[in-house]
């Protein structure tokens, strides 16, 4: 939680030049805050060039007074040069745990004296450099830096860059070395065009691996993890696996038995991969998190997988992503999305849903909103964005609130929410005492259901964060309202006491980076 002092020091900051970055630097040493606002610090050098001025940044970072733990220059146009400076900081600052680099012109020059930061620099558990100029040198380094660090559970990205061959395979050492907890090379090599299957040479003890978007099909992914017991969690998406090529992913969940999230996201799986698609949730009854979205699955790949819910008992999957995948086959046929919503009434595992772009309308809402209204639902957060949904849809998901307990985060982002279902919606935060988060972004709410919103959030006392930005009302008076509701000027009570809304409302582009951080923050919390 950032506290008034905190957002007036970032004030502060954002007001200062870049060519004051000294200035802010002393000023963090001088007053002692706490990370919270060095986070927002870091935000704010995130935002502006700093490439001229990074001398000065580096013998601030070196200073001991700089208890800074997150450095974060993404976007920020660095070079070999730069880089080279921050890796002093690296070894000077035992602080630093997390950097982020991605985006910046970093070539192999860089990478070599980044290498020898992470090497020296025990502290250092998180480093970024995606999207940069990497080569197969600059890998070679970071491997032989991995395999000579006295610590271990270091998170590497190199997603992005063209390390090749060569840099794939220098690899294959530092992986087993056990230091290496997570390594991302998403889009490095083109598996399409090799003779060999280069990441097969990964035999490791890795927890996490990332080979997105590297054109593999599923009979190379499954030599790949023969070799991977220890894998907590694999992303895969975007490659080449279809129909036959899942099925080669399924036979190797035998050898993963310690794989708990999996990401096969944007494969053409198509819907004749029912039968596989449905194994995963038998195979390994460890996962939690899956991750299906922009598979081409259809009605009868969700039945399927309605079916493999309801008969695995054991099952402990949390997240479940179903975005983009034509389950009510263009709004024709709704069977798929019912037997989904009739197998979460009797499943108690299954926590989040997200179920977006997949043109529920308001005939999908029926079987959502009876599930909401079900005891035995247990399901915390529900993603319906770009779903086609009507007024009446929404109204019906609106109703369905107020008989439910559990649910803490809802998202009709991008549908037809008007002022009659924003009014229902008031009503529903009236009577609901579970819901945290709920997002609108982007419907056809005007004044009288802003009001209808607003007047409810001064009876709420458990909504914490709310979405409007993107609707039919002007922001600027809506944020007046908002105001005289917070300085006791707004809607009084039977009693005569003047209500306080306590939840935090977005209303502006700009805010939006508060939603992400409030779910990335709750779904830690799930």
């Amino acid at each position: 939680m950032i506290t008034s002092k905190m957002r007036a020091c970032a004030t502060w900051v954002q007001q200062r030049e870049c060519g004051h970055l000294d200035d802010v630097f002393a000023f963090i040493g001088t007053e002692n805050v706490k990370e919270d606002l060095l986070a927002l610090v870091s935000d704010y050098l995130e935002a502006k060039p700093v490439l001229p001025l990074m001398s000065t940044l580096v013998a601030n970072l070196c200073h001991s007074s700089v208890q800074l733990s997150h450095l974060r220059l993404c976007r920020q146009q660095l070079d070999d040069s730069a880089a080279s400076l921050l890796a002093k900081s690296l070894i000077d600052n035992t602080a630093i745990t997390h950097v982020d680099l991605a985006c910046n012109n970093i070539g192999d020059d860089g990478a070599v004296a980044l290498a020898n930061g992470i090497g020296t620099a025990s502290q250092l558990i998180y480093l970024d450099v995606a999207w940069n100029r990497v080569g197969p040198q600059g890998a070679v380094a970071f491997a032989q830096a991995v395999e000579s660090r006295t610590a271990d559970k270091l998170e590497l990205v190199l997603s992005g860059n063209n390390i090749g061959c060569s840099g794939v395979l220098a690899f294959r050492s530092a992986s087993k070395s056990g230091r290496l907890h997570a390594l991302k090379l998403g889009i490095t090599h083109d598996g399409s065009n090799s003779e060999e299957n280069i990441f097969e040479l990964l035999n490791s003890r890795l927890k996490v691996l990332s080979l997105a978007s590297n054109k593999l099909d599923g009979r190379e992914i499954n030599q790949v993890l023969r070799s991977m017991s220890s894998l907590v969690e694999l992303e895969l998406q975007n490659n080449l696996i279809g129909k036959a090529g899942l099925k080669h992913i399924v036979r190797v969940l035998d050898f993963l038995p310690s794989l708990e999230q999996l990401d096969l996201s944007h494969n053409d799986l198509g819907e004749e991969a029912i039968d596989a698609v449905a194994e995963i949730f038998t195979k390994n009854t460890q996962l939690r998190n899956l991750n299906l979205a922009g598979c081409c699955l259809g009605r009868k790949a969700c039945q399927g997988i309605a079916s493999a819910i309801m008969k695995n008992s054991q099952l402990r999957l949390s997240l479940l992503n179903l975005a983009s995948n034509n389950l009510c086959n263009h709004g024709l046929s709704y069977d798929g999305i019912i037997d989904l919503a009739a197998s979460l009434r009797s499943t108690s595992s299954i926590r989040q849903l997200i179920l977006e772009r997949n043109q529920i309308r308001t005939a999908g809402c029926w079987p959502l909103a009876s599930m909401l209204r079900s005891f035995s639902c247990t399901l915390l957060m529900l993603d319906l964005s770009s779903n086609e949904i009507s007024s009446t849809g929404a109204i019906t998901i609106a109703k369905a609130l107020q008989q439910n307990s559990i649910l803490l985060a809802l998202s009709l982002r991008s549908n037809m929410v008007d002022a009659s279902s924003a009014s229902a919606f008031g009503g529903a935060l009236e009577v609901n005492t579970s819901l945290l988060a709920l997002d609108l972004e982007n419907n056809d709410i005007d004044e009288t259901g802003f009001e209808a919103l607003s007047s409810a959030l001064c009876k709420n006392q458990t909504l914490r964060l709310m979405n409007l930005i993107m609707n039919e009302f002007d922001p600027d008076e809506a944020r007046q309202q908002l105001q005289k509701h917070r300085s006791g000027k707004g809607f009084c009570d039977q009693r005569g006491e003047y209500e306080e809304i306590h939840a935090e409302v977005l209303l502006n582009n700009c805010e939006r980076v508060n939603w992400s951080k409030f779910l990335r923050g709750l779904h830690v919390r799930v």
